[in-house]
């Protein structure tokens, strides 16, 4: 069944994912994302995609440290199986703060797209900067798919996530 194949509305058993980016008071900025699952049971597929995003964001995470260049943040991070990696981002990381989306990084597996790079950013991650570890992982032709985001600070001991919204157990 594909997504026009079905009822219109939210289901029981649907995964539903909510992208927050917010801009509060003096321009800062806050971004994070959550999937979660509607009044039902994940069948394996819903679990293998949030296990997948899960660990996109996680093992990102543990990337960051103060004095990593934006370009070996990009080399390094952790990219899809094939199979999911047609539907995921061009980004994996970007800034926030007052500036939205500054430095933008790109996930390793699209750095080969002309232009993609582009000499991109120069620079280096520094404590007290804040990024966003952006993750999704669906199938082509896949019925959904599930939106993970995490924003960290930076700190001399690594990433330190600002999110307080907790992850959904039961898909993972």
């Amino acid at each position: 069944m594909g997504p026009g194949d079905r009822p219109s509305g939210i289901q029981q058993g649907d995964i539903i994912g909510c992208d927050s980016d917010l801009i509060g008071p003096y321009g800062y900025a806050h971004d994070i994302s959550r999937t979660w699952m509607v009044d039902g049971t994940p069948d394996d597929r819903q679990r293998r995609l949030y296990a997948a995003c899960f660990e996109h964001v996680h093992r990102n995470m543990e990337l960051l440290k103060p004095g990593l260049s934006f370009l070996e943040l990009m080399e390094k991070g952790f990219c899809y199986s094939a199979e999911l990696a047609q539907q995921n981002f061009t980004t994996i990381f970007h800034g926030l703060g007052l500036e939205n989306e500054w430095p933008i990084n790109m996930s390793p597996d699209k750095l080969h797209i002309p232009g993609a790079y582009g000499g991109g950013y120069d620079g280096e991650l520094e404590v007290g900067m804040t990024l966003c570890i952006e993750s999704y992982a669906g199938e082509t032709g896949g019925p959904d798919g599930v939106k993970l985001e995490e924003m960290v600070l930076i700190t001399e001991a690594g990433a330190v996530p600002l999110g307080l919204t907790p992850y959904q157990g039961g898909l993972a």
